[in-house]
Protein backbone atom coordinates (compact mmCIF):
# COMPACT_ATOMS: atom_id res chain seq x y z
CA UNK A 1 0.00 0.00 0.00
CA UNK A 2 2.59 2.42 1.21
CA UNK A 3 4.59 1.76 -2.64
CA UNK A 4 1.08 2.50 -4.18
CA UNK A 5 1.05 5.94 -2.48
CA UNK A 6 4.54 6.46 -2.88
CA UNK A 7 3.87 5.87 -6.73
CA UNK A 8 0.74 8.25 -6.87
CA UNK A 9 2.56 10.93 -5.14
CA UNK A 10 5.41 10.54 -7.52
CA UNK A 11 2.98 11.22 -10.38
CA UNK A 12 1.64 14.11 -8.71
CA UNK A 13 4.76 15.47 -8.46
CA UNK A 14 6.01 15.06 -12.00
CA UNK A 15 3.20 14.46 -14.17
CA UNK A 16 -0.18 16.58 -13.80
CA UNK A 17 -2.29 17.10 -10.74
CA UNK A 18 -4.70 14.31 -11.76
CA UNK A 19 -4.31 10.84 -12.90
CA UNK A 20 -5.23 10.50 -16.79
CA UNK A 21 -4.69 7.46 -18.78
CA UNK A 22 -1.17 9.31 -19.96
CA UNK A 23 0.25 9.67 -16.92
CA UNK A 24 -0.43 5.54 -15.81
CA UNK A 25 0.76 4.75 -19.06
CA UNK A 26 4.14 6.70 -18.42
CA UNK A 27 5.14 4.93 -15.16
CA UNK A 28 7.56 2.92 -17.09
CA UNK A 29 10.08 6.11 -17.10
CA UNK A 30 9.34 5.82 -13.65
CA UNK A 31 9.94 2.18 -12.77
CA UNK A 32 12.67 -0.03 -10.75
CA UNK A 33 15.67 -1.15 -12.36
CA UNK A 34 15.59 -4.98 -12.88
CA UNK A 35 18.75 -5.61 -10.68
CA UNK A 36 16.43 -4.03 -7.55
CA UNK A 37 13.56 -6.32 -8.05
CA UNK A 38 15.71 -9.32 -8.11
CA UNK A 39 16.83 -11.72 -5.22
CA UNK A 40 20.41 -13.51 -4.50
CA UNK A 41 18.55 -16.74 -5.86
CA UNK A 42 18.00 -14.83 -9.40
CA UNK A 43 21.27 -13.18 -9.69
CA UNK A 44 23.31 -16.04 -8.62
CA UNK A 45 21.44 -18.38 -11.30
CA UNK A 46 22.24 -15.88 -14.07
CA UNK A 47 25.33 -15.83 -13.25
CA UNK A 48 25.86 -19.36 -13.29
CA UNK A 49 23.77 -20.39 -16.31
CA UNK A 50 26.29 -20.05 -19.50
CA UNK A 51 22.70 -20.06 -21.40
CA UNK A 52 21.59 -17.07 -20.00
CA UNK A 53 24.97 -15.00 -19.27
CA UNK A 54 26.05 -15.31 -22.69
CA UNK A 55 23.38 -13.14 -23.96
CA UNK A 56 24.11 -10.56 -20.96
CA UNK A 57 26.43 -7.56 -21.15
CA UNK A 58 29.15 -7.51 -18.49
CA UNK A 59 27.71 -4.25 -16.85
CA UNK A 60 24.45 -6.14 -16.27
CA UNK A 61 26.61 -9.77 -15.11
CA UNK A 62 28.11 -6.98 -12.52
CA UNK A 63 24.60 -5.48 -11.35
CA UNK A 64 23.80 -8.64 -10.58
CA UNK A 65 26.86 -8.82 -8.09
CA UNK A 66 25.43 -5.44 -6.63
CA UNK A 67 22.02 -6.82 -5.93
CA UNK A 68 24.19 -8.12 -2.83
CA UNK A 69 27.33 -7.81 -2.53
CA UNK A 70 28.29 -9.58 0.22
CA UNK A 71 25.99 -12.88 -0.62
CA UNK A 72 26.17 -13.68 -4.24
CA UNK A 73 29.53 -13.84 -4.14
CA UNK A 74 29.30 -16.67 -1.56
CA UNK A 75 26.53 -18.19 -3.32
CA UNK A 76 28.54 -18.41 -6.82
CA UNK A 77 31.95 -19.66 -5.02
CA UNK A 78 29.51 -22.43 -3.31
CA UNK A 79 27.92 -22.98 -6.50
CA UNK A 80 30.71 -22.99 -9.22
CA UNK A 81 31.83 -26.26 -9.61
CA UNK A 82 28.69 -27.85 -8.95
CA UNK A 83 27.70 -25.67 -12.22
CA UNK A 84 30.33 -27.16 -14.16
CA UNK A 85 28.40 -30.54 -15.44
CA UNK A 86 31.14 -32.10 -17.41
CA UNK A 87 32.29 -35.60 -15.72
CA UNK A 88 35.84 -35.39 -17.52
CA UNK A 89 38.19 -32.43 -18.49
CA UNK A 90 40.70 -32.46 -21.04
CA UNK A 91 43.65 -30.20 -21.00
CA UNK A 92 42.01 -27.13 -22.31
CA UNK A 93 38.87 -27.31 -20.08
CA UNK A 94 41.21 -28.12 -16.86
CA UNK A 95 43.50 -24.73 -17.73
CA UNK A 96 40.30 -22.67 -18.35
CA UNK A 97 38.63 -24.14 -14.82
CA UNK A 98 42.25 -23.01 -13.00
CA UNK A 99 41.89 -19.81 -14.31
CA UNK A 100 38.18 -19.53 -13.20
CA UNK A 101 39.62 -20.46 -9.48
CA UNK A 102 42.45 -18.30 -10.08
CA UNK A 103 39.65 -15.64 -10.36
CA UNK A 104 37.97 -16.48 -7.31
CA UNK A 105 41.24 -16.25 -5.10
CA UNK A 106 41.91 -12.84 -6.67
CA UNK A 107 38.38 -11.35 -5.71
CA UNK A 108 38.54 -12.71 -2.25
CA UNK A 109 42.06 -10.72 -1.96
CA UNK A 110 40.38 -7.76 -3.76
CA UNK A 111 37.49 -8.22 -1.35
CA UNK A 112 39.91 -8.19 1.47
CA UNK A 113 41.72 -4.70 0.33
CA UNK A 114 37.89 -3.13 0.32
CA UNK A 115 36.98 -4.58 4.31
CA UNK A 116 40.61 -3.58 5.69
CA UNK A 117 41.64 -0.72 4.03
CA UNK A 118 38.13 0.73 3.34
CA UNK A 119 39.38 0.52 -0.36
CA UNK A 120 35.81 0.72 -1.76
CA UNK A 121 36.52 1.66 -4.99
CA UNK A 122 37.55 -1.80 -5.98
CA UNK A 123 34.23 -2.81 -5.69
CA UNK A 124 33.89 -2.92 -9.88
CA UNK A 125 37.27 -5.04 -9.99
CA UNK A 126 35.60 -7.55 -7.24
CA UNK A 127 32.53 -8.11 -8.73
CA UNK A 128 34.27 -8.87 -11.98
CA UNK A 129 36.62 -11.27 -10.66
CA UNK A 130 34.34 -13.37 -8.55
CA UNK A 131 31.10 -12.78 -10.47
CA UNK A 132 31.41 -12.34 -13.54
CA UNK A 133 35.18 -14.02 -14.62
CA UNK A 134 35.11 -17.21 -12.83
CA UNK A 135 31.48 -18.26 -13.91
CA UNK A 136 32.88 -17.36 -17.55
CA UNK A 137 35.48 -20.17 -16.88
CA UNK A 138 33.95 -22.46 -15.26
CA UNK A 139 29.94 -22.45 -15.29
CA UNK A 140 27.89 -24.34 -17.35
CA UNK A 141 24.40 -24.60 -15.94
CA UNK A 142 22.81 -24.65 -12.38
CA UNK A 143 18.79 -25.20 -11.98
CA UNK A 144 18.64 -23.60 -8.36
CA UNK A 145 21.68 -22.68 -6.77
CA UNK A 146 22.05 -23.74 -2.54
CA UNK A 147 22.38 -21.18 -0.25
CA UNK A 148 26.21 -20.89 1.08
CA UNK A 149 26.68 -23.48 3.79
CA UNK A 150 29.74 -21.41 4.98
CA UNK A 151 27.14 -18.98 6.65
CA UNK A 152 25.85 -21.84 8.55
CA UNK A 153 29.32 -23.20 9.44
CA UNK A 154 30.77 -19.69 10.13
CA UNK A 155 27.20 -19.17 12.60
CA UNK A 156 27.74 -22.39 14.42
CA UNK A 157 31.89 -21.35 15.24
CA UNK A 158 30.66 -18.22 16.57
CA UNK A 159 28.31 -19.66 19.07
CA UNK A 160 30.91 -22.27 20.30
CA UNK A 161 33.61 -19.54 20.93
CA UNK A 162 30.77 -17.17 22.78
CA UNK A 163 29.80 -20.22 24.62
CA UNK A 164 33.62 -20.79 25.62
CA UNK A 165 34.29 -17.82 27.17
Amino acid sequence: MRQILSYLQLIFQTVSKRITLDALSSRQRHSKDVSTTMNHFEASTKLLNRTIFSGMKISERTDCFFVDSDLVPLMVQENLISSNRKPKLDVKQFHSFVQGLEGIVIGDMIDRNIRKQQEWGLMPAYAFMSCVYAPEKISDSIGRPEFPSWLGKNSSERKQKRLNR
